[in-house]
């Protein structure tokens, strides 16, 4: 292949890989999308109707680009995000054919079927500059406090509105960044090929940039720009090494052995990407072990968080900012000044189907204390903490948090009111370090921008190193300190659950909802834990602790409630609750009911009869 056949091809990779970077941006936040070809179209037919009429600069084109591109991304994410998982894919495949449709019948604009020379090519500074910018941009953005909410939203939804993100707050603000890429990569492509008509922005655009970010990894940005480089210049390489026909056969068999053989894309072949990107960001801790090192859970034991009040040595919060130091929990004690529960439920009932899950369910629970519910399975538990946490909304009844009604609240509003919570089953972020994971935990209270994290201002770098700073601090505490830079989904079941745990402490929450956080723990980390509960709810923090742990909720529980097929049977004292005799049927049966059922059970198994 010639020099200017090489050159050509690489023009035409470095505009792949912007187009690549447009669907990795809604991707990040778990929006499979290939919209951002519609919003190249319109780029691309901007630069072809603008050069060659009115003569207006390259720069201000492009500029106008990535506006109008952002522009449309922003209208059209409020009806496709309606939609989820395939459904969404598909309808922004719809738009791509409605949208050569459109451009195919606007023949005075876009020249109709003929299409229409787009004069003037600019070449490969205005090409390696876009580059540039869109990498830096990315790089940028996974860093900052968005990112990391990303991340979240793409693992699961659910998890970020618990932490106080608003999924679809976030879909839309990098469905936009999407869009706004792809108006640039449109307006570079119609520079490059000097002609665009109804095929140009096509589904072989919208799937070939989509191969390029899964080729590449698509759990990451600098996968969009190496799968779009590989699978434009893999082609033409291989045309010098094999006859016609065959090229495009081995073609096919290097495409597909990297997908068999990484999986992850082929940013994981080579392993040069730190996970994460995050350790070098913030600021030297003293005593703080060495990246990478084994975690030794003899040693790593749970501390007690700082006493004190607020104002004092440590983090106070100041008008929602996240300041230098370390959590000083106790601030939350002012919230006491209220009716005197920290939660209270009336009347609450929640039915699916036929069956009343929760059923008429009234309690209260007082500020400070460590709150245990108990129950047999399917005593309603679950159900009653995600009614709380604004997970499900009532179909009867009311939930009052800090003194002010949550009834029927997304989970994220709540979350920013200040309950945190844990899971039933554990819930962390695939591709998200130990220190990433807890940082994530304290979006509710950073006010930092993704403009600011792209601009990389100061007062939004320092943000993010006393976030870091403060989630090291909350890893000592619950014992986890030497696996900062460990996958917090590779850890082991009671590591994730701690990661859990400081992941809900990171929001300085004056609630905190633990879903059976036990399972799976021995008798000595369970102990551990209670001692963790008992020191936060000391500093002023109200625990409701979803337990079948019984010695947990006796030993370190100062009130407790016991449930039973949706109701509630039993309130006060844990020792007082589970001395009732209704508490003990639910959980024993009766004696007569067992000596019946043993009398059955011998005479199925008598071989006699």
């Amino acid at each position: 292949m010639s020099l200017s056949a090489w050159e050509s091809n690489g023009q035409l990779a470095i505009v792949y890989a912007i187009f690549a970077l447009s669907l990795y941006a809604p991707l990040s936040a778990g929006v499979l999308s290939v919209a951002s070809v519609c919003s190249g179209a319109l780029g691309g037919f901007l630069l072809a109707v603008m050069m060659p009429a009115s003569g207006v600069a390259s720069i201000y084109t492009l500029l106008l680009a990535a506006l109008i591109g952002g522009a449309a991304a922003f209208i059209m994410s409020f009806v496709l995000l309606r939609l989820d998982s395939h459904y969404l894919a598909f309808a922004t495949i719809a738009l791509i054919l409605v949208t050569y449709v459109v451009v195919l019948n606007a023949s005075s604009v876009t020249g109709g079927a003929v299409g229409r020379v787009a004069a003037g090519t600019l070449g490969w500074a205005y090409l390696c500059v876009a580059l540039v910018v869109c990498c830096w941009t990315f790089a940028r953005i996974r860093l900052s406090r968005t990112g990391l909410a990303a991340a979240v939203v793409r693992a699961d939804p659910l998890v970020a509105s618990g932490i106080g993100i608003n999924p679809r707050h976030i879909q839309r603000a990098l469905f936009t960044v999407g869009g706004t890429v792809a108006g640039v990569a449109g307006a570079l492509l119609a520079s490059l090929l000097e002609y665009v008509d109804p095929t140009t922005f096509y589904t072989p655009l919208a799937f070939t940039s989509l191969a390029a970010v899964v080729l590449g990894g698509a759990y990451y940005w600098q996968g969009a720009v190496i799968g779009a480089f590989v699978f434009t210049l893999l082609p033409y390489l291989l045309q010098e090494y094999f006859s016609a026909n065959l090229d495009q056969v081995a073609d096919g068999v290097v495409i597909i052995a990297i997908v068999i053989f990484f999986p992850g894309g082929l940013i994981e072949m080579g392993k040069w990407i730190r996970l994460p990107e995050l350790g070098r960001l913030a600021a030297v801790v003293p005593g703080r072990p060495a990246a990478g090192q084994v975690l030794d859970t003899e040693k790593a034991q749970p501390t007690s968080l700082p006493a004190g009040t607020a104002g004092t040595a440590g983090t106070a919060r100041t008008a929602g900012t996240v300041q230098r130091g370390r959590p000083d929990l106790a601030q939350y004690t002012a919230r006491k000044e209220h009716d005197g529960a920290a939660l209270e439920v009336r009347s609450l009932t929640k039915i699916f189907g036929g069956l009343r899950a929760v059923d008429g369910l009234s309690l209260a629970v007082p500020t400070g204390s460590i709150f245990g519910v108990l129950g047999p399975n399917g005593a309603g538990k679950t159900t009653f903490i995600n009614l709380l946490s604004g997970v499900l909304s009532p179909d009867e009844g009311a939930t009052i948090v800090l003194g002010q009604e949550t009834t029927g609240w997304p989970a994220y509003r709540v979350a920013r009111l200040g309950l945190a919570r844990t899971y039933q089953n554990i819930r962390l972020s695939q591709g998200l370090s130990v220190l990433e994971t807890i940082m994530s935990g304290s979006y509710s209270r950073q006010r930092s921008t993704m403009a600011a994290a792209v601009a990389a201002l100061p007062g939004e770098r320092r943000e993010r190193r006393a976030c870091a700073d403060e989630a090291r601090h909350l890893m000592e505490v619950v014992g986890m300190s030497a696996a900062e830079d460990r996958r917090a989904a590779t850890l082991a079941y009671g590591e994730q659950r701690r990661v859990e745990i400081a992941r809900a402490l990171a929001s300085h929450p004056a609630i905190l909802l633990l879903d059976e956080p036990t399972a799976g723990m021995n008798a000595q980390e369970s102990a551990q834990l209670g001692e963790l509960l008992r020191s936060l709810s000391g500093q002023g923090i109200t625990i409701v602790l979803i337990e079948h742990n019984i010695r947990l909720v006796s030993e370190f529980c100062t009130h407790a409630a016991v449930m039973h097929s949706g109701s509630l049977i039993a309130t006060g004292r844990p020792d007082d609750c589970l001395a009732q005799e209704e508490v003990q049927l639910a959980y024993f049966g009766r004696r007569s009911d067992a000596e019946r059922l043993e009398s059955l059970r011998i005479l199925r198994s008598d071989p006699g009869d």
